[in-house]
């Protein structure tokens, strides 16, 4: 997998919101993950938004070029997430 650089014109990880009580991260347009899993390469987990989700999220533009959807990269235990730890995956 290929970590894709954050874009400037694009949400960054720090305006979405893990939800620790149900492991899922929401988005700035509310919509939450699919589902996620551990990447050994990165020592992190990659959460998936629904590519259906995203096709139809009127804030498209501003977070995601991907046709499967965002996905985020949170490369530090959840519980202790800050704004510095996360890398964008997949906003491109």
């Amino acid at each position: 997998m290929k970590v894709q650089p954050q874009r400037d014109n694009l949400f960054t990880n720090e305006q979405f919101h893990y939800n620790s009580d149900q492991q899922q991260v929401v988005c700035p347009g509310a919509k939450t993950t699919y589902r996620s899993t551990y990447l050994k390469e990165f020592k992190g987990r990659q959460f998936y938004f629904c590519r259906e989700d995203c096709r139809s999220c009127p804030l498209r533009a501003e977070c995601t070029t991907a046709k499967s959807g965002r996905t985020i990269l949170f490369r530090r235990p959840l519980g202790t997430h800050s704004g510095g730890e996360t890398i964008q995956s997949n906003g491109r």
